[in-house]
């Protein structure tokens, strides 16, 4: 089976990382698949949400493989190449029109704390523990999942988890903000899909423009650009906003257009 697979369900894609040999330690290689399948569900217009989960009972992702970093010591061209595809991988998840959800449980170190923070929503169970510990390895984690990490929970908290390396147990990392919902033991995945079918009954213009317009506001925007000021005009005038009051006229579902 390929560590890294794509399942479709209707509207809704899940992305599923199962290597149980390496606890989900991502390789090169599944960094290139990840963000392959993320661009190709994306282009996909009957795809309308996504979820990115682990295929093992146990855990998300122990984080790098291992493997290579031992092989791969002293390499700096390698550990660059590495890197960059990594925060390529992340940006491309953060970069996605369509909605993205990421289901956890048990370990998510490192690496998969990045593939986590790429997600738009973050369902984790109660066994869900978190870790980001290259300060435990002489390494130094990539600024764009640092970035990413400061946007999602500050500066502080961001520090306590780079500096500690300790593990945040799911309750504290939804104090923290690290995720946005804490589900009993074993529910992640199924609450994860149900949540991505709910989102995917909605329309993909106001998702779409939805997930820009927080973009813009998380990266600094103070007033409105030439895109957030035209975005609402669009819709107003789309033919999902049409399909939309229809469907409230008629007390019925919208049946949207597709992405």
């Amino acid at each position: 089976m390929e560590p890294i697979r794509v399942e479709r369900d209707g509207a809704v894609a899940s992305i599923v990382i199962e290597r149980p040999e390496t606890k989900n330690g991502m390789s090169h290689p599944m960094w290139e698949a990840l963000r392959d399948s993320a661009r190709a569900l994306d282009a996909d217009p009957e795809v309308r949400a996504i979820v990115l989960r682990s295929g093992l009972e146990r855990l998300f992702s122990a984080g790098a493989d291992l493997t290579e970093y031992r092989a791969r010591a002293g390499d700096v061209a390698w550990g660059d190449r590495n890197r960059a595809l990594i925060s390529e991988t992340c940006d491309a998840l953060r970069a996605l029109g369509t909605p993205v959800l990421c289901a956890l449980h048990g370990a998510c170190v490192g690496g998969g704390v990045g593939l986590a923070l790429g997600a738009d929503l973050r369902i984790a169970d109660a066994t869900a523990r978190f870790a980001i510990p290259p300060a435990r390895l002489g390494l130094v984690y990539p600024f764009s999942e640092t970035r990413a990490l400061v946007d999602l929970v500050g500066p502080g908290r961001a520090k306590l988890l780079l500096l500690t390396g300790r593990f945040v147990l799911a309750d504290e990392a939804l104090r923290m903000g690290l995720v946005e919902e804490v589900v009993p033991a074993g529910e992640a995945t199924t609450r994860a899909l149900a949540l991505a079918e709910e989102i995917a009954a909605l329309s993909m213009t106001s998702l779409r423009a939805g997930k820009r317009m927080v973009a813009k506001v998380v990266g600094g925007l103070r007033e409105e650009d030439d895109e957030a000021w035209r975005l609402p005009g669009e819709a107003l005038a789309g033919a999902d906003h049409l399909e939309g009051m229809r469907a409230l006229d008629e007390a019925r579902p919208p049946r949207f257009s597709a992405g």
